[in-house]
């Protein structure tokens, strides 16, 4: 009898498709097949994304199409994992067509789950039940995890992601990621420094350190505090990388020179630095809960190329609708 199939489809940001690889992965070694497509899958997980409504009107669409693929193949297990599955939990289950639902930090459970939703075609749910509480240093699930099952980009040879930490302590009025992946939380440098060695015997050459707001990586252990330079400075140093790059950076001051100075130092960080504005205007960073104004913004770009004048600096921004006059903006900051 054939091991059943699994497939898996992801919405939402690159934290996501970290995930869905490392699931993915995980799911082979424990002895599912990866099916090409939906028709051929014994087993259907949506990787879902609740930063926007549109999001997650996406997946409800999609679990739409399921329930009447459903109703023709009534043994198909249709799972949701992901920030929407931590989001609305026991909610989902509700869904005709959803099975089982498993939040983010419980992916490392995930195998057993399904293997426990096709003997029993009963429902199950794993998620985080306070979210916003911090994680224990002695829950190292999710390191294991990561240690066991990353690897290189499937779509570019040679590049991998690395996570460096979770969670968000910002509070953006617009995001939904602190209260879906709980507070920050942030690996020890040596689980990151093994998983990039690893990866480069493998023939990884480039490495992206990932976080919701990487730059304030912080992990200390009695007297010592490790911060995103250390952390740069040391993935360059491992044989066999040749690149270091790292998303997301927050506009904020703390360690932003240290950072700086380590891509200035070492030939192998890329002087490349994306830092969202999110809005030019004042009064618009203010609704959002964002800790900087425009002038703060535009002071931190120009630290960055006085140390690095052939820095790249990309970032997301705020589209205005059609019609839009920005200077009849309240709060505008005339030279952003």
């Amino acid at each position: 009898m054939k091991s059943p199939a699994v497939f898996i489809e992801s919405f939402g940001c690159q934290m996501n498709k970290l995930d869905t690889a490392l699931v993915g992965r995980a799911l082979e070694e424990a002895g599912f097949r990866p099916a090409a497509r939906l028709t051929e899958a014994d087993v259907v997980l949506i990787n879902t994304c609740s930063v926007r409504q549109h999001a997650e009107d996406r997946v409800l669409s999609h679990l739409g199409h399921l329930k009447h693929v459903k109703a023709q193949r009534p043994n198909l297990i249709v799972g949701v994992i992901g920030c929407m599955a931590q989001r609305l939990g026991d909610q989902l289950l509700e869904h005709e067509a959803v099975n089982l639902v498993c939040g983010p930090a419980q992916i490392p459970q995930l195998a057993e789950l399904i293997r426990q939703t096709l003997a029993h075609q009963d429902k199950q749910a794993a998620v985080t039940e306070k979210i916003r509480q911090p994680v224990s240093r002695a829950d190292d699930s999710l390191d294991r995890f990561e240690l066991a099952y990353g690897a290189g980009d499937g779509q570019i040879p040679g590049q991998a992601f690395v996570r460096v930490m979770r969670g968000c302590n910002y509070f953006c009025t617009y995001c939904v990621v602190p209260y879906v992946r709980g507070p920050e939380a942030c690996r020890s440098p040596e689980a990151i420094l093994e998983q990039v060695r690893k990866l480069a015997q493998k023939g990884v050459r480039q490495v992206t350190l990932l976080g919701q707001t990487v730059n304030s990586y912080q992990y200390r252990s009695g007297a010592k505090t490790t911060c995103l330079a250390d952390l740069l400075e040391a993935t360059a140093q491992v044989g066999g990388i040749e690149w270091v790059r790292f998303v997301t950076s927050y506009p904020a001051d703390e360690f932003y020179a240290e950072i700086l100075q380590a891509m200035a130092a070492s030939p192998k960080i890329c002087r490349y630095l994306h830092m969202p504005a999110q809005s030019g205007s004042d009064r618009i960073l203010q609704a959002m809960n964002r800790h900087y104004t425009a002038a703060h913004y535009l002071e931190l770009i120009e630290k960055a190329r006085a140390v690095l004048p052939d820095i790249a600096v990309a970032g997301d921004q705020v589209l205005a609708p059609p019609g839009y006059d920005r200077r009849q903006a309240p709060g505008r900051h005339d030279s952003g």
